[in-house]
């Protein structure tokens, strides 16, 4: 990656890229046009907030959704949360220009208008798929995942006390061991249809005082989350952990009935945008 440093503010007022060579992109050519030393802008921004968008990156492309009201000013800081979809799953189209119209894990709840009103963070959910493939698993790399959220502290105004990861399925293992590796950097994680056995890793007692609300369907393989629940409050110290209950959807499955039923229940952004990495310290 080459990086480019200025000792003074510059407004850019044009840029021109150039990437060639599909269906990759390799840059060509990149030019910035401004003024050297401007007086940085104040007032609103605006970013295409209250609608879901495409963000190409140089980690994961994603489906980027800013709240309704972040473009009224440039102070706030809002919440974020990062949600995977599961190894076989995708949340953009096939030439990355476009959100599916059916993607999965929280970007599809954002195809409500009510939903994204009552939406008060940045939810940026990344596609595990090369351009012009959506077939076959794909599993998202915890050290890419990093960098895409220090990405994202540098383009949007990113709350750092209040981070959060939540994934479906592979997209939930992997939230599981961001927990583990990453704890210092997250507020609370949402692992929904769990298919991986945390208690088995040497480092599960790692987040006990992690808050963390799991989801999980009846009709799915049994005992994954609530195991995990009763693992931390037993076997890791004294005293309860910060792992609520499980919820466990008695018609879930593996599938819809059990991610999108637990996405769609706004009580849990109630609960998950209360907690911050502060209140552990």
């Amino acid at each position: 990656m080459k990086s480019l440093t200025f000792t003074s503010p510059v407004i850019t007022t044009k840029v021109r890229l150039v990437c060639k060579d599909a269906p990759y992109c390799r840059l060509r050519e990149l030019k910035l046009m401004g003024t050297p030393g401007a007086v940085l802008p104040t007032g609103p921004t605006t970013c295409a907030a209250g609608q879901q968008t495409v963000a190409r990156g140089p980690r994961y492309d994603a489906a980027v959704f800013l709240p309704e009201h972040y473009n009224d000013d440039r102070t706030t800081h809002w919440p974020l949360i990062i949600a995977l979809h599961g190894i076989g799953g995708s949340t953009l189209n096939l030439e990355h220009t476009a959100v599916l119209s059916n993607p999965e894990g929280l970007a599809k709840q954002l195809n409500s208008a009510s939903f994204r009103a009552a939406m008060q963070a940045i939810v940026i959910s990344p596609n595990q798929r090369m351009p012009v493939t959506n077939s076959g698993n794909g599993w998202f790399n915890a050290n890419t995942l990093m960098a895409l959220l220090e990405d994202a502290k540098k383009n949007y105004r990113v709350d750092a006390d209040r981070v959060y990861f939540t994934g479906l399925s592979g997209g939930a293992n992997t939230s599981i061991e961001l927990g583990m590796t990453q704890t210092a950097h997250l507020a609370a994680i949402v692992p929904i249809a769990l298919t991986s056995t945390p208690t088995n890793d040497p480092n599960v007692c790692v987040l006990k005082p992690l808050p963390i609300w799991a989801f999980h369907g009846a009709l799915d393989t049994p005992g994954r989350s609530t195991n995990l629940k009763l693992w931390l409050d037993t076997k890791c110290g004294a005293g309860a952990s910060a792992m609520r209950a499980v919820t466990v959807y008695p018609n879930g499955g593996h599938n819809g009935a059990t991610w999108d039923t637990a996405y769609a229940d706004l009580s849990l952004y109630d609960w998950l945008l209360q907690q911050r990495i502060s209140d552990r310290q």
